[in-house]
Parts: C-alpha cells; structure tokens; sequence
C-alpha cells in the first residue's frame, strides 16, 4: 500500500491508495461503512471520525477531484473564519484521506465534494448543559416554582392581615 501527499490548500491531509480489486484495504477497517454513490464511477466506501480527524475512503473507477473541508471551524466565533479544506485528485483505485477536523460539543463534520456534488458526514453533538435547564438564572425549575409558590403565600397573607385589621371595613376616600 503506498502513501501519497497531494494537498493543494493549507491543510495537512494524508493520502493512502491501493488498488481497487485488491486485498484488505485500509478502507475495511474505518467504523461507517455505509456506501454513498456521487456516480457509477466515483462513491465513498467507508468514513471514520477519531482523535480530531476524519479518515474518509473514496473509491473511483476513473480519475476524481475530491475536496474535504471541516464544516464546524470556526464554530462559537465571531467573524470570517477561514474553512480548513484539502483537495485531492485520485487516480483509479480505493484512497483513503484522513484530515484534521474540529471538534464542537464531542461532534465533528465535514464536506466531501466530488464533482461538484457535496455530502456532508458527522458525528452527533452533545447536548450543551446551558441549554440543559433553561430556568437555571433562577436556581432550576424546583428553584423557581418554590420561589413563586412562596410569593403567592406571601401576598395572601399580607392580604388576609389588611382584611383583619381594618376595624370599620372599607373607608370613603
């Protein structure tokens, strides 16, 4: 199995190739191996996100551009944020290119481009614990319900006092 290096753009990308009617390929042992056809001749075989990178195995019967960009840099930033991507060209056979990505609340995504069609893989984000309890301000819900419950109490015996202790009931004004 040979390694090759083709990044265009600024990001460090690996390649590794074998042929396609050949043995175990690297691309037999990445998690999702679920196929995704752009056409006849070019599919993605298998996809791995792992340790801030994706490991993508892409499998073209004739010559193909494919580009990986990161879909979630710069993600919980203010301003332009310039998206990491590699472009590769691939000759025949099974490649599998492996790229850094970001990782935003356990998640990571990326696009992979083939012909200018773009498929978007990822991973699942966790939930943010900010978004978990939306009454936290107010010390969770048990916090806040306890709060207005002793408000009501409150005003009703202020209330029952002020009743009590007017000796002559309402007076004109």
């Amino acid at each position: 199995m040979g390694a090759a290096s083709q990044t265009k753009n600024q990001t460090n990308a690996t390649l590794q190739s074998d042929e396609l009617g050949g043995d175990l390929t690297a691309a037999d042992t990445l998690e999702n191996s679920e196929t995704i056809r752009y056409s006849d001749a070019t599919r993605i075989v298998g996809w791995e996100f792992d340790d801030d990178r994706v490991q993508v195995a892409v499998a073209t019967n004739i010559s193909a551009t494919v580009t990986i960009s990161d879909a979630l840099a710069g993600v919980g930033q203010e301003g332009a944020v310039q998206v990491p991507e590699t472009t590769q060209d691939l000759e025949r056979g099974v490649h599998v290119i492996t790229f850094p990505v970001e990782t935003v609340r356990g998640g990571s995504a990326v696009g992979v481009t083939v012909d200018g069609a773009t498929v978007r893989l990822s991973t699942e984000l966790e939930e943010s614990s900010d978004e978990a309890d939306p009454f936290a301000t107010f010390g969770g819900e048990s916090g806040l319900f306890t709060g207005v419950g002793m408000t009501v109490r409150l005003a009703a015996l202020g209330a029952g006092w002020v009743v009590r202790s007017e000796e002559s009931g309402v007076i004109e004004a």
